[in-house]
């Protein structure tokens, strides 16, 4: 049986704010607190080595989510250990073990080279030189971007930023990667660059990675797992294979056609008008 690295129990996490339908002086005269539950509940597990998709809309308790299992948030409510370890405590030996990577809050100093970014990296966390060298090779090899490391950061398009990034968040060997929308933004290879990138490590080093992405591509060629949240609350857990052959009859077309021909295509079994707007028929 595969060990559990990610045990979550009717997790929730409550924000509190004041109502802001009131006039401005009457809010400070009656200050009617509201709850905002953004996780309700929820429970779950991950195994070791395996790679989740955690999807929803937005507002749907993902990012909140990701920030408790990483202890940047504290939960309002439930048990949360994450590789035997309290998040939320912030031990030493849990935050070496952890790597997170936000597609829009990039970590890199912008006025360095991303070689010595990373060297400080090797550095804060006591990585063996030739180690560390070795790994930076191995890792901007693989993502195509071994011409840019002693190129200013700021000087980087957004994929290459985002490449070494990857290449940060992996100088450690965490057994858990975090990714919050890493391929947000970024071009067709860059997408396909880190997803290899994303198999390779999972493959070779057995590494546990959460993913929450609005990228289907993202989720159905990488994961092997699927959450879906909405709401705060947990609505499918399931692996990908069991969802792909639940959902394999159904196809979904693109159709470019003048308006008058909507009627004869919709007389078609199967075929439905749910919306139009302008030209565009849905």
């Amino acid at each position: 049986m595969s060990e559990i690295v990610i045990n979550a129990q009717n997790l929730s996490k409550n924000f509190y704010n004041f109502d802001s339908r009131l006039p401005f002086i009457k809010r400070f005269l009656k200050r009617n607190q509201i709850t905002i539950r953004a996780v309700q509940d929820i429970s779950f597990t991950i195994k070791r080595g395996s790679i989740v998709g955690f999807i929803g809309s937005n507002g749907a308790g993902k990012s909140t989510t990701i920030k408790m299992l990483t202890g940047t948030l504290y939960p309002s409510s439930g048990k949360l250990e994450v590789n035997g370890e309290i998040p939320f405590k912030r031990s030493i030996n849990f935050r070496k073990k952890i790597s997170i990577v936000v597609g829009n809050k990039l970590q890199l100093f912008q006025d360095v080279s991303a070689i010595d970014y990373f060297q400080l990296i090797g550095t804060l966390y006591e990585v063996e030189p030739a180690i560390l060298q070795e790994r930076i090779q191995e890792l901007s090899n693989l993502l195509n971007v071994e011409d840019q490391l002693y190129q200013q950061v700021r000087t980087l398009s957004l994929g290459q930023k985002m490449k070494m990034e990857f290449i940060a968040a992996s100088l450690t060997s965490p057994e858990i990667l975090f990714l919050d929308e890493p391929t947000i933004g970024l071009d067709i290879q860059s997408k396909k660059d880190i997803r290899t990138f994303l198999k390779k490590m999972n493959e070779e080093c057995h590494t546990t990675i959460i993913l929450t992405s609005h990228d289907m591509d993202d989720i159905s060629s990488v994961c092997d797992e699927l959450i879906v949240i909405d709401k705060g609350k947990i609505i499918l857990q399931e692996s990908m294979d069991v969802i792909l052959s639940k959902f394999s009859d159904f196809k979904y077309l693109k159709i470019k056609m003048t308006l008058d021909l909507v009627p004869e295509l919709c007389s078609v079994k199967g075929v439905e008008v749910i919306s139009q707007k302008n030209r565009n028929v849905y």
